[in-house]
């Protein structure tokens, strides 16, 4: 929550909908610069996984997955630096068959770019 709420969510404000809430470069460049200080900061806890161990909470998906997955597709969105490990991760949940048909049925007319 605290990448989606404390720093996606002030770039979303203030570069996609700025016409609403104004223009605001400084917030958005130190809004990403935090996104990728808090994500790097547990990078360790995606990169430490070991084979078959594909979910941020046990064995299996769970709503962290869904969330994490959203931040890092907004993050990815907007030009926001995501680490290997989360690259790897991100492209992991995007595999994912509820995952493909979430994404054509809510963003049909909106690609968001997919990790290399």
């Amino acid at each position: 929550m605290e990448l989606d709420a404390t720093s996606l969510y002030v770039i979303r404000r203030h570069k996609d909908l700025s016409s609403i809430y104004g223009a605001a470069e400084n917030a958005v460049t130190t809004s990403a610069e935090y996104f990728e200080r808090m994500i790097e900061s547990v990078t360790d806890k995606i990169e430490g996984n070991v084979e078959g161990k594909d979910f941020l909470w046990g064995s299996c998906f769970s709503e962290l997955d869904i969330l994490m997955t959203v931040c890092l597709d907004w993050a990815t969105f907007v030009g926001v630096n995501i680490p290997s490990g989360f690259q790897n991760y991100r492209k992991s949940m995007a595999n994912r068959i509820a995952y493909r048909n979430a994404q054509a049925f809510n963003y049909s007319n909106l690609q968001i770019p997919q990790t290399k």
